[in-house]
């Protein structure tokens, strides 16, 4: 099951960089829909919502920084959102793929690696596609590593402080 949710993630990720929101968002309801048959890869709900508020927020600032510019989605744009809905679809299907993809590599640091690579990779891949066009290269992606480095970290450690706190018992992620 957890290779089915990476791969639709995966699809999720083109349909939403090269085709807009209204491709990548059924996309995105089949990950969900996967979730129930997978108990061991989920998180409380909220868990979800603070990945995705974030991955926005970071987005949102990178964007005000004039560090990057997010092509319009093609379906959407004339809704006044500070970003695209193509984005936004994006993260709730990237947040369905945090723990999963935390399961790959048992070690903190180089989970943090991973994510610090994949992340900058993605963005890197997605501006090339033409879904972004980024203005100030070094600084984006210094400060983009870092926060790709730290952040999947900090979710992981909420989600286990928020089961903790939920169920009575702490499912921890591994170091």
């Amino acid at each position: 099951m957890k290779w089915a949710l990476l791969l639709l993630a995966q699809a999720v990720w083109f349909a939403a960089v090269l085709l807009g929101a209204a491709w990548a968002l059924p996309l995105t309801l089949a990950q969900l829909a996967l979730l129930p048959f997978a108990p061991a890869l989920r998180f409380p709900p909220l868990v979800y919502v603070v990945i995705i508020i974030t991955g926005l927020a970071v987005d949102y600032f990178l964007q005000a920084m004039q560090w990057i510019a997010f092509r319009p989605d093609p379906l959407f744009a004339d809704l006044p959102l500070p970003l695209p809905v193509w984005l936004i679809v994006l993260w709730c299907s990237f947040a369905l793929t945090v723990k999963p993809l935390s399961e790959l590599v048992s070690s903190s640091f180089l989970r943090a690696l991973l994510f610090a690579g994949g992340g900058a990779a993605a963005y890197y891949a997605g501006a090339r596609l033409g879904a972004a066009e980024i203005l100030n290269y070094y600084a984006y992606f210094s400060v983009l590593t870092f926060i790709w480095m730290i952040f999947p970290g900090l979710w992981l450690w909420f989600a286990s402080r928020f089961s903790a706190n939920s169920s009575g018992s702490v499912s921890a992620p591994s170091s």
